[in-house]
């Protein structure tokens, strides 16, 4: 039996233990630390740590006493092979007294030049699973002892925590790294971006980019924020419009203007396209806005406008074209211009000598690639007497080619000639725009069949029309086998007919018109009946006056599970808490142990006493880490199940299990911190302990808890019994007895008080307290 000297020495150790090793940060001086505990609890020439190398999968010696360097590169190169692989598996203690007499403790393949006569070997734990592994040999037998093999596996246990501990500091250092590197990539993009960007908090613009500073002729971002940026940027006529720019409401909407008027230093105006996002930025809500010059386009936009009109003007008024003429075909075959005029005739005969009449040469600079086809064509309309229309080309006299449509009506006239009216128009813009407007379509159909995002084309009766490629290669089907079909019969599962009814409705017509612009989540399948996740985003277009749908898809499998590992994270960390607290409950169950066997060696009744009410005050603690481990909530327990664990404990430890007591529980289903429940207990321990001490006679008797709720966060606790009663001249607040000073003190630590009822029989206690 040990030493009370040795019981308190063991629990300074195991509390210098925790001290030195709760605040290691690195293996080098973990190992190092356990080096130096281990030789104050036994000291052996022999002793090793493994820990496990996450990448390799083997187990690394960090601790070598006793061992040459080449020894140790033995020992590290064999382990798995060894004791500290088949301990680092089985999860087995082995503690060998004496080799000769013990197989178990012969090593394997040893190359030693000494003989181990006594080991032991214990795993390292973190969750339940093996970190490594911790041994200690003596070339002497009986070397150690369960007293050492208990402060070992707290050791290991400690070794478990802290290497996790490392591991996870190490994760998060590159998280960190990696975190920087995006935002030093993010703000090289952000610099570099050639659209004007500023992001403000309302109050001020916290930053730029070089095009927008540049952009809008200013310095820096002082001269803008000197008064309020916003009647600085924005039109004065525009004011209203651009009101968005401001509103920190919509933290989640992406907002666009198409067109707002904004101002450059100097109030000069330009025309912008702008749009506004929402970000956190150390996590208050800003706003980022985007903005393009679109001055020059609208100029532009509006001077084809213009032209188109005019365009079509002279189309429809057949009496204003370019060029209005009139031509004669004899029966002889003699051609002859009675009438031409107009503003285009100088292009068309710019070739013709000076004194010859322009309409002798109105078709004789026609480009020479055209002119088969436009004397074939002129034959037919003559052979048929149908009308005449070409387009085709001039050449002028610089070198530059034009483009013309001609018109013409051919008729007979009493004499047998014929005669054509008709019209020539300079279409040189139109075909280069036409050209212009081809080039464009053909990017168009590019980006759509190159687009890296899935893109659905579907009618208002939600039937797909057309997708991409990308959408063929997520969901297995050729673009033939969908066209006309229903979007949802291609693309989401059904389990019931409830369930089909329910996603149908989803994307009909009338539910996608409501979700424009917004994004959806859905589980959809591909051609072979695989689902996986996906975000919807529909927008509303026309084409040549029909209403269409375009949908972007979007595989968002791999978001999906960071989510989970993010979840998972979220779990291990609970698990890891609700550890905690269980090595807390069963190392206060040690030191509990620690004072019972002490308290055993003592022949003094009053001393045997102390020793039990601090073994019954430790247990009232344990019973809430022990209560938080096996929670679902890591951080309250449930108050009611906590003081009936607790007061069924002290009666059978005080009263033994066949007692008479009666025990009155009054306590309504409440959750209560840590930080709350452990003074709460150690005030009910102390109150309870006296009242099966000195109120509860051998034939029995009742005690009493009784809980009220008062207003938030105050409670109001009753216990007592229906013994003798207490001395009515006694006052506990001047006692000397610690169990009622600690609860004086601990009532006001909760922020209330402790207060003795008199007046009836038996000993009574009233607590006002409150959830700290």
């Amino acid at each position: 039996m040990p030493e009370k000297s040795d019981n308190i020495e063991l629990v300074t150790k195991m509390g210098i233990m925790a001290s030195t090793l709760s605040s290691i940060t690195d293996l080098q001086t973990l190992s190092d630390s356990i080096g130096v505990i281990v030789d104050t609890i036994v000291n052996v020439k022999y002793n090793g740590l493994y820990l496990i190398d996450l990448e390799s999968g083997k187990l690394k010696m960090l601790l070598a006493k006793g061992f040459t360097k080449k020894e140790q590169q033995i020992a590290e190169d064999t382990a798995m092979h060894r004791h500290p692989g088949r301990i680092y598996k089985t999860q087995e203690i082995l503690l060998i007294h004496d080799t000769e007499k013990d197989g178990k403790g012969k090593s394997k393949d040893s190359k030693r030049s000494f003989r181990v006569r006594s080991r032991v070997w214990m795993p390292i734990l973190n969750h339940g699973k093996s970190v490594g592994s911790f041994g200690m040999a003596s070339i002497y037998p009986n070397q150690f002892s369960e007293e050492h093999v208990a402060i070992l596996s707290f050791l290991c246990d400690m070794t478990g925590v802290v290497y996790n501990n490392i591991l996870l500091k190490d994760e998060k250092k590159k998280k960190e790294k990696t975190l920087r590197k995006a935002k030093k990539e993010f703000e090289i993009l952000f610099e570099s971006n050639p659209d004007s960007i500023f992001i403000h908090d309302s109050e001020k613009i916290t930053k730029s980019n070089v095009a927008f500073l540049k952009h809008l002729g200013y310095k820096d971002l002082s001269e803008l924020n000197s008064s309020h940026f916003y009647n600085l940027l924005i039109h004065k006529k525009d004011r209203d419009r651009g009101k968005e720019i401001l509103n920190m409401e919509k933290s989640k909407s992406i907002f666009f203007i198409p067109q707002l008027r904004m101002l450059k230093k100097g109030e000069e105006e330009f025309i912008a396209e702008v749009y506004i996002s929402s970000l956190y930025i150390e996590e208050k809500l800003h706003k980022q806005i985007t903005f393009r010059d679109i001055t020059e386009r609208k100029r532009t936009e509006k001077l084809l406008k213009k032209e188109e009109q005019k365009n079509l003007m002279l189309q429809q008024a057949e009496q204003l074209p370019g060029i209005i003429f009139q031509s004669k075909i004899s029966p002889e075959g003699q051609i002859s211009y009675p009438f031409s005029g107009g503003q285009l005739l100088d292009y068309l005969t710019s070739n013709v000598s000076e004194g010859t009449e322009k309409s002798q040469a109105l078709f004789n600079n026609i480009y020479k690639d055209d002119q088969k086809k436009f004397d074939e064509s002129l034959d037919q309309s003559i052979k048929k007497m149908q009308d005449w229309s070409m387009d085709y080309r001039i050449k002028q006299n610089d070198g530059t080619i034009r483009w013309m449509r001609g018109n013409s009506s051919p008729s007979v006239q009493s004499d047998k000639s014929i005669v054509f009216n008709g019209y020539i128009t300079d279409i040189t813009d139109y075909r280069l725009a036409e050209e212009a407007l081809l080039d464009t379509e053909h990017q168009i159909s590019t980006m759509f069949r190159h687009a890296p995002q899935t893109i659905i084309i579907t009618d208002k009766e939600g039937k797909v029309q057309n997708w991409n490629p990308k959408a063929e290669e997520i969901f297995g089907w050729r673009t033939e086998e969908v066209i006309h079909k229903a979007l949802y019969t291609i693309i989401l599962p059904f389990r019931s007919e409830e369930e089909k009814n329910k996603v149908s409705e989803s994307l009909s017509p009338r539910n996608l018109a409501l979700s424009i612009n917004q994004t959806q989540e859905l589980t959809v399948l591909n051609k072979k009946g695989k689902a996986f996740p996906i975000s919807l985003s529909t927008s509303e277009m026309t084409i040549k006056g029909n209403q269409f749908y375009i949908s972007f898809i979007s595989d968002i499998t791999k978001r999906r599970q960071n989510e989970g590992k993010i979840q998972q994270s979220l779990e291990e960390k609970d698990v890891l808490l609700k550890e905690i607290h269980h090595r807390v409950k069963n190392n206060m169950q040690v030191i509990t142990g620690l004072l019972s066997l002490q308290s055993g060696l003592v022949e003094q009744e009053q001393i045997r006493e102390l020793f039990l009410s601090s073994q019954h005050r430790i247990h009232s603690m344990g019973i809430v880490h022990e209560m938080l481990y096996q929670s679902e909530d890591v951080s309250k327990i449930n108050l009611r199940k906590y003081l009936r664990e607790l007061a069924e404990g002290l009666i059978i430890s005080i009263k033994g299990k066949n007692n008479k007591v009666e025990l009155t529980l009054e306590v309504p289903e409440t959750n209560i911190n840590l930080d709350t429940a452990i003074p709460l207990g150690l005030i009910t321990n102390e109150l309870l302990t006296n009242s099966l001490k000195y109120g509860i006679k051998k034939e029995g008797g009742i005690i009493y808890i009784r809980l009220i709720k008062l207003k938030h966060p105050e409670f109001r606790l009753e216990l007592g019994d229906n013994g003798p009663g207490f001395n009515e001249k006694y006052d506990y607040r001047t006692s000397k007895s610690l169990g009622l000073m600690l609860v004086h003190r601990l009532s006001r630590q909760l922020g209330g008080k402790a207060e003795r009822i008199s007046g009836k029989k038996g000993t009574h206690y009233l607590i006002l307290f409150r959830e700290v």
